[in-house]
């Protein structure tokens, strides 16, 4: 496993990397994980692909620098370590808010990728009242105190909580990259929260042209219709609901998650 840093969009971006000469695979991970929290899927990818894992800003060992953690940020972060790395067409894979950058950087730049798979990303509108400086501001400290509370306990302690409190279904080796990135995360993330909701992905979905594989996790029928409504929304998308799965679909239902996901690639 390679570790490393590149300088892309102004920043330090620090990544791991199985390498080997294979087709290029870049994972974005979701809001508050790092890049190794990925692991828990790369052994049964990296004999066939070139795993790059990468801290998005403000997680892991990457730069958290006081402002710009919007979508257009992330954006811009994934695009420029694409191009400092000199990846040719890379398969791109994000989990919820790495989904929503993923799925972003695919359409504003329609020749970077070969294929896209988005994990679980945000698919609905968000009818909720325009809300106050005050209260965002709020909704901020109220996120900066759990980040800040989080890393007063030690890594055990992380672990034994998320087992007994959150995911006590996850693979042993998903607590590990779990906990450890809630050590590192930067509290300055706070601000990404200013952002969600305020875009709509399904307006980055018509631009794409790509492959597409959705993985979403279970919900009602009415959910999943709501789902398949945005997912048709991409020319050449497939979006699979994987039963019993969470927000985290592939740590809470494995197996079948890479069965779905093998097959995707194996279609490319």
């Amino acid at each position: 496993m390679q570790s490393g840093y590149v300088n892309a969009n102004g920043i330090k971006i620090h990544y791991h990397r199985t390498g080997g000469d294979k087709p290029t695979m870049v994972l974005s991970h979701g809001f508050s994980d790092n890049g190794l929290c990925w692991m828990g899927i790369v052994p049964a990818l990296q004999d066939d692909y070139d795993v790059i894992m990468y801290d998005a800003r403000g997680h892991g060992l990457s730069d958290a620098p006081k402002t710009g953690y919007s979508t257009d940020d992330h954006v811009e972060d994934l695009a420029g370590l694409i191009r400092v790395l000199e990846l040719e067409k890379p398969i791109l894979m994000g989990h919820s808010m790495g989904a929503r950058t993923v799925g972003s950087t695919v359409a504003k730049y329609p020749d970077i990728a070969r294929a896209a798979i988005l994990e679980d990303p945000g698919l609905h509108r968000r009818t909720q009242q325009p809300v106050s400086e005050e209260e965002m501001k709020a909704r901020m400290e109220q996120r900066r105190a759990e980040i800040l509370k989080r890393k007063e306990m030690t890594r055990q302690q992380l672990i034994e909580n998320v087992k007994t409190e959150v995911h006590s279904g996850w693979r042993e080796a998903e607590y590990e990259p779990w906990a450890e990135s809630k050590l590192q995360l930067s509290p300055n993330v706070v601000q990404a929260v200013v952002g969600f909701g305020r875009s709509w992905i399904g307006d980055a979905f018509v631009k794409i042209r790509i492959p597409v594989l959705i993985l979403k996790q279970d919900t009602d029928e009415e959910g999943k219709k709501r789902d398949h409504e945005v997912g048709s929304l991409l020319p050449n998308g497939k979006l699979v609901h994987i039963a019993g799965a969470g927000h985290s679909v592939r740590r809470d239902r494995y197996e079948a998650t890479m069965e779905v996901l093998k097959s995707f690639l194996a279609s490319l």
